[in-house]
């Protein structure tokens, strides 16, 4: 926004004075390091999210794993006439 301002590229009307603009605007919009902090915050929550879908395949995994291994005991068991 601030090289647009600068470069006389904004539409009539625009107020020119960047301390005025600056105030106006959130900070969400104009401060470099607040858009930093909500980019962070955003692949934060992902990584949060992907943590919880890994854990929970990790769960039925590990659940799949244990069923299949007391079906070959039984079937073991089963073939040697146990």
């Amino acid at each position: 926004m601030q090289d647009i301002l600068t470069q006389g590229l904004a539409p009539p009307g625009i107020i020119q004075d960047s301390e005025y603009q600056n105030k106006d605007m959130p900070k969400w919009l104009c401060d470099a390091p607040t858009k930093q902090g909500i980019h962070a915050m955003l692949q934060l929550e992902r990584s949060e999210e992907e943590l919880e879908r890994l854990n929970h395949k990790c769960i039925a995994m590990y659940s799949w794993h244990s069923t299949q291994q007391e079906q070959l005991q039984l079937a073991g068991c089963i073939a040697q006439g146990k």
